[in-house]
């Protein structure tokens, strides 16, 4: 009886670590897509450090959503920009999956790849800097990306330019809202430079969810016994659909290789047995 040899699997890439920031205006959902990234990558087996200057957002600081969150000790910019110097630098010891909340508008991080290579020097030491830009319907949320092309500091290959549906006014089609940034010249450069593209969609209840202080899973529990931080029935199944559904099936948009590694995938999680 003849015998045949299995096929060896082709070896699995290994992951490159990343530090993942968001840039865009303020109130435009980047806190809110960076807390929801963690706590995916937690609850399917990565592990991620989050790192916060963003020190004037207190009422919805990713520190209300994640008790491992490091930040600086003062509040004063050149603290922060000496802090911040300092744990990118780490990086080059101890590469590590981190996600960096800096706030909108112009930061000590945009001054620091607008004035250092970093974007490409930090490669050489086995991390990947990912920028993510957030757009809503206001074609001025294309400034941040120009100016950065305008500086040389945009990486076509290290970017996502991410299209919140939460900002779009009611009644207007997703097509209408993101007219003005898709006709931009600076998305679409960024586009033909390889920049990744995703549609984060929108949750009637984000505001709700924001204000609890309470995680995703959490809030969305829709089993008997909810905690008292979980929402009302209709809420929680919202929350619940759209933590771990549509925010799902969204960052399979995203090129894998520049998110935080997610062990267990991006499969939609099967529904838990009611209790």
């Amino acid at each position: 009886m003849s015998t045949s040899s299995k096929k060896s699997e082709a070896p699995q890439p290994i992951h490159a670590p990343v530090l993942l920031t968001v840039v865009g205006r303020q109130r435009t959902g980047k806190t809110t897509f960076l807390s929801a990234l963690a706590e995916t990558v937690a609850l399917r087996g990565g592990r991620t450090e989050i790192w916060n200057t963003d020190m004037l957002n207190t009422t919805n600081s990713i520190q209300r959503f994640h008790f491992d969150v490091q930040s600086p000790p003062h509040l004063g910019s050149t603290d922060q920009t000496i802090w911040l110097d300092e744990k990118i630098a780490s990086l080059v010891d101890n590469p590590r999956d981190v996600l960096l909340d800096i706030g909108g508008g112009w930061t000590a991080f945009h001054d620091m790849i607008t004035t250092t290579s970093i974007l490409s020097d930090l490669k050489e030491f086995g991390v990947r800097m990912v920028v993510a830009y957030m757009f809503g319907p206001d074609p001025a949320d294309a400034d941040y990306l120009a100016d950065l092309q305008r500086h040389e500091a945009f990486h076509g290959s290290d970017s996502v330019l991410i299209f919140n549906r939460g900002l779009i006014p009611p009644g207007m089609s997703q097509h209408t809202a993101f007219k003005p940034a898709f006709a931009s010249k600076a998305v679409a450069a960024a586009v033909d430079a390889g920049a990744s593209t995703a549609v984060l969609p929108e949750l009637l209840t984000m505001p709700k969810v924001l204000e609890s202080g309470a995680s995703f899973t959490l809030y969305g529990e829709k089993r008997h016994g909810a905690g008292p931080q979980a929402g009302n029935f209709m809420d929680r199944l919202r929350v619940n659909r759209w933590f771990n559904d549509e925010f799902v099936k969204f960052l399979r948009e995203i090129d894998p290789t520049r998110l935080p590694s997610i062990p267990a995938g991006l499969d939609i999680l099967p529904a838990r047995p009611a209790a």
